[in-house]
């Protein structure tokens, strides 16, 4: 009788631990109005929408309409990480937004702010070192600035910190 209590106890443990290891492994459902945005310079966008008339003109697709599910060949990655570099400052590459709203700090001597995010893109001004700005989006890279005359322009995400930087003599 004992043996047989301890088993059943045995297993009720063996499956409530179980029950609260899986409960743990549930992915998270992105919420309905997400916050990225996806800038796309496409020369053949054309109008489409979701079910709740969103519109998804700047989503595009690399299959050619050929529809297909078959995994890239080494040699279709291969072409496209060369595209990549080769166009790593195209501005009609398509750059994932974020938005943000927080302060950064300019932790180089200066900084050049562009009026594109790519340094293809004029020079607005220069900012110097621990000049606090005010960021509206970031990407991988690039981060979307507003100066403080109201001029919305782009800065390098290397030369920003999040945190202030200390005022110090810099050798320019």
């Amino acid at each position: 009788m004992r043996k047989n209590y301890f088993h059943k106890v045995t297993v009720l443990l063996i499956c409530a631990v179980l029950i609260l290891v899986c409960s743990g492994c549930s992915f998270k459902k992105a919420p309905e109005d997400s916050s990225i945005t996806q800038s796309t310079f496409s020369d053949n966008d054309s109008s489409a929408s979701t079910s709740n008339n969103e519109d998804v003109s700047d989503i595009t697709t690399t299959d050619n309409g050929q529809g297909t599910d078959l995994a890239p060949t080494d040699s279709q990655i291969q072409d496209e990480n060369e595209d990549d570099e080769e166009n790593a400052n195209d501005e009609n590459v398509g750059i994932l937004w974020h938005p943000d709203n927080s302060w950064v700090f300019v932790n180089n001597s200066w900084l050049n702010i562009r009026n594109g995010p790519s340094t293809d893109n004029a020079i607005m001004t220069e900012v110097y070192h621990a000049q606090a700005l005010r960021r509206t989006a970031v990407s991988d890279y690039w981060s979307e600035i507003v100066l403080p005359d109201g001029r919305t322009g782009y800065a390098y995400n290397s030369y920003l910190s999040l945190t202030p930087v200390r005022e110090t003599e810099i050798e320019q």
